[in-house]
C-alpha cells in the first residue's frame, strides 16, 4: 500500500479548520515540518505518531488511511476461509499457509487466528485422524492419547484456540473455538482442563438463545431461532450419545435417531426445511451408519432413501441466498445458503463406509439403492 500519510494529515487538518501553524504549535514542531509533512518531502518521528492521532481523535491505523483497507482484507481473506473450510475437497496444506501469512500480517486478530485453528483442527482429523479404544475392564470409550499427542496438526490447533479464548472475537467463533479444545482435550487425555473450559461456560438455562426466545417482544425471530439452535444440539447430543454409549444395542440408537428426525420433520414439516436440511441428512446418515452395525437391511435402505433425499435438497438449496421458513414456529426465521456444503455421492457414500465394516455381502444389499448402485459401478469400472 502507497504510504500517504501527509494526505491524511492535511485532509484532517482542513476538515478540524486548523492552520498549520496551530497544529505546529500544539505538536511542538515548526510549522515548516508540518508542511514537508503535508507535501509528501517528509514524515512525522515515529514518537510524533501517537500524538498527532491524539490531536486529531482518530486510531493510529485511521491516520495512515490503513483502517478500512485493513478492514476489508481481513473480511476477504476469512470468506474465502470458510469457503474453502466448508468445501470437501480443499487442499488443506494451501488452506493452512495462507492462514500463517495472513495471521503474520495480522497478528492481533483473533478471527483470522481461529480460522487457522479450524483449519489445522480438520487437516490433522483428515490426514491423521483420532486413535480411541476399549477394553474388557469397561464399557466406555478411551481416548488413546498417547498417539493423538503425536498429531503435530493437533497439538498447534490446541495452542491457537487456547489463545482465541483471549482475544476480541465473535460469538460463534468463540463457540467454535471452545468446541474444538474440548474435542482435542479429550483426544489427548487432559480432564482437568475439559473441566475447567466446561465450568467456565453458561448453563443452558441463561444460554442467549433461550433468554432471548424467552423474552422476545414484537417478534417471534428469537424464539424460532432458539428452536432451530436446540434442534440442532438434540441431534448433535444424540449422534454422539448413540457414538459413544458402547452399552447401547444398535437397534435402540437407531430408534432414537429415528425419533429426533421424526420431531425434527414434524417441527420444519414439507420440503421448505433449509436450515433443518443439514440436521436431517446428518441424522439419517447416523441412523444408516448404525442400521448397518446392528443387520437391519430395511432399516438401511429406508435411511438411505431419506438421506438422498435430504442430501437433493442440500445440493439444491446451495448459494441461493437467503431464504425464509414456513414451518409456523419460525416464519420471521431466515437461513442463508452459504452455510451449507455441497454433497456429492461419491463423498456421502464413502465418508459412511469408513464407519462400518465393507464387505461384498453389503455392497450387494446396499446396491439395492440405485444411487448405491451407481457408485459401485463406477467404482467397479475404475
Amino acid at each position: 500500500m502507497e504510504l500517504k500519510i501527509g494526505d491524511r494529515i492535511r485532509e484532517l487538518r482542513k476538515k478540524a479548520g486548523r492552520t498549520q501553524e496551530a497544529m505546529a504549535a500544539a505538536l511542538g514542531v515548526t510549522p515548516q515540518a508540518v508542511s514537508k509533512w503535508e507535501s509528501m518531502s517528509g514524515y512525522p518521528d515515529m514518537e510524533t505518531v501517537p500524538a498527532l492521532a491524539n490531536y486529531f481523535g482518530v486510531t493510529i491505523d485511521s491516520l495512515f488511511g490503513y483502517d478500512g483497507e485493513r478492514d476489508r482484507r481481513v473480511k476477504e481473506i476469512c470468506e474465502r476461509a470458510d469457503r474453502m473450510l466448508k468445501d470437501r475437497d480443499t487442499d488443506f496444506d494451501e488452506l493452512i499457509a495462507m492462514l500463517r501469512v495472513s495471521v503474520e500480517e495480522f497478528p492481533a486478530n483473533g478471527e483470522l487466528l481461529a480460522r487457522l485453528g479450524d483449519a489445522l483442527y480438520t487437516a490433522g482429523w483428515k490426514k491423521i485422524g483420532g486413535c480411541a479404544y476399549t477394553n474388557g475392564k469397561d464399557p466406555y470409550i478411551h481416548a488413546d492419547a498417547a498417539k493423538n499427542r503425536e498429531n503435530a496438526y493437533w497439538n498447534e490447533a490446541r495452542s491457537i484456540h487456547e489463545r482465541v479464548q483471549n482475544m476480541t472475537v465473535s460469538p460463534g467463533i468463540r463457540d467454535n473455538a471452545i468446541i474444538r479444545l474440548l474435542t482435542l482435550y479429550w483426544e489427548v487425555g487432559e480432564q482437568r482442563k475439559i473441566d475447567e473450559l466446561v465450568a467456565a461456560q453458561s448453563s443452558v438455562i441463561v444460554c442467549r438463545e433461550r433468554l432471548a426466545g424467552k423474552n422476545a417482544s414484537g417478534s417471534w425471530k428469537p424464539l424460532g431461532d432458539a428452536v432451530l439452535t436446540f434442534l440442532r444440539m438434540t441431534a448433535d447430543l444424540l449422534e454422539d450419545a448413540a457414538a459413544a454409549v458402547t452399552t447401547a444395542e444398535e437397534s435402540y440408537n437407531t430408534e432414537v435417531l429415528r425419533s429426533c428426525a421424526a420431531f425434527a420433520e414434524t417441527l420444519v414439516p414439507g420440503e421448505n426445511t433449509l436450515g433443518a436440511t443439514t440436521c436431517l441428512f446428518d441424522l439419517y446418515f447416523w441412523i444408516i451408519v448404525h442400521a448397518i452395525r446392528g443387520g437391519d437391511l430395511d432399516g438401511t435402505l429406508d435411511a438411505m432413501s431419506s438421506m438422498f433425499v435430504y442430501a437433493d435438497r442440500q445440493n439444491k438449496l446451495f448459494r441461493t441466498g437467503v431464504h425464509s421458513y414456513d414451518a409456523p414456529y419460525l416464519t420471521e426465521c431466515e437461513f442463508d445458503t452459504e452455510e451449507l456444503y455441497e454433497l456429492t455421492d461419491d463423498h456421502i457414500i464413502e465418508s459412511l463406509l469408513a464407519c462400518v465394516t465393507r464387505t461384498d455381502a453389503l455392497d450387494q444389499a446396499l446396491a439395492m439403492n440405485p444411487r448405491y448402485a451407481a457408485w459401485l459401478a463406477e467404482e467397479k469400472k475404475a
